[in-house]
C-alpha cells in the first residue's frame, strides 16, 4: 500500500474559558508529517464560536500552503455539520481548496488539537487562578 502525502488531514479545537478561548489546529500530510500548527488566544462569546474559529483558521492557512485534498475533524458536531451554512467566510475557503471534507470526531480521538487549545489558553489562565 502507497500513501499519497498529497493528501492531507487537519484536526481543530477551541477551548472556552472566562470569555476568552484558546484555538489550536493542526495539518499532516498523508505521510504522518506536520505541514502546520498554530494556537492562538481568541476574545469570543461562545464555545461555538471558540470552534468556528479555529476552523476558520486551519482553513485560512491551508489555502495559504496550497493544500488542494484535505479532510479536516473537529469534535463540535453542530459546527461540522452546518460549517457552510454557518459563515459564508468558511463557505467561501472550503471552495478554495478543490477537495474539502468537513467530519465529525469524538473528543478522544481529537485530543492532539484538544491539548494544544488548553495549552495557550492555560499560558494565560493558569489552573487556579482566579480572575
Amino acid at each position: 500500500m502507497t500513501v499519497d502525502a498529497d493528501i492531507y488531514t487537519g484536526f481543530y479545537d477551541g477551548s472556552f474559558r472566562n470569555g476568552y478561548v484558546g484555538i489550536a489546529g493542526y495539518v499532516e500530510n498523508g505521510e504522518g508529517n506536520l505541514i502546520f500548527k498554530f494556537q492562538e488566544l481568541v476574545r469570543v462569546n461562545s464555545s461555538y464560536q471558540a470552534e468556528y474559529v479555529a476552523l476558520k483558521k486551519l482553513l485560512e492557512l491551508a489555502v495559504s500552503y496550497g493544500i488542494e485534498n484535505l479532510t479536516v475533524y473537529g469534535d463540535c458536531y453542530h459546527i461540522v455539520l452546518h460549517s457552510d451554512g454557518y459563515n459564508s467566510r468558511v463557505k467561501r475557503l472550503t471552495k478554495q481548496i478543490p477537495t474539502c471534507n468537513l467530519l465529525p470526531i469524538s473528543r478522544d480521538k481529537n485530543q492532539k488539537a484538544h491539548k494544544l487549545a488548553c495549552i495557550i489558553l492555560a499560558r494565560v489562565f493558569p489552573l487556579g487562578r482566579r480572575r
